[in-house]
């Protein structure tokens, strides 16, 4: 996406008017307010702002809200510059890291349920150490009681 200094639109890929669910040329000439959701377009704003007045990239993973449907960008903003280095407006380069991100949860939530897998037979090892000392015990018990002791037939 690429955007003058007023921020309205010069330029925008298929991929990113995609997200939009619109063609790149309902973008052009417009501003992200024209164009996006109220909250959306201000954070935009703000960074596009923040980018031209510190002459410097940000470098940022965002998450947007795009009818119903969530997704993760790794995004690069940056001024853009004429020949005499006044800049003329901010450009943006975002890679759709969605699917990543899912990986990423998956991974965590099973290394999670792992865990709690190793404490369950951690708990279940500490539990049967003493259970078997007693069953053994107990059985020494039965073998050495004579069969007509009263305490035999309840256990």
């Amino acid at each position: 996406v690429m955007k003058d200094a007023g921020g309205r639109y010069l330029f925008i890929n298929q991929q990113a008017a995609n997200l939009w669910g619109v063609s790149p040329d309902e973008f052009l000439g417009r501003t992200d307010p024209d164009v996006l959701p109220a909250r959306l377009a201000r954070r935009i704003m703000d960074q596009d702002r923040k980018v031209m007045e510190e002459r410097s990239y940000i470098s940022r993973e965002e998450r947007l809200h795009i009818e119903g449907r969530e997704y993760y960008l790794d995004t690069v903003r940056f001024p853009l510059t004429d020949y005499k280095d006044d800049i003329i407006g901010v450009a943006s380069i975002s890679r759709d890291i969605t699917g990543s991100k899912k990986l990423e949860r998956e991974l965590i939530e099973s290394e999670r349920l792992a865990a709690v897998g190793k404490l369950a037979a951690g708990v279940a090892h500490e539990l049967n150490n003493p259970l078997t000392g007693i069953l053994t015990f107990t059985e020494s018990l039965l073998m050495e009681a004579d069969d007509d002791d009263p305490f035999v037939h309840v256990l």
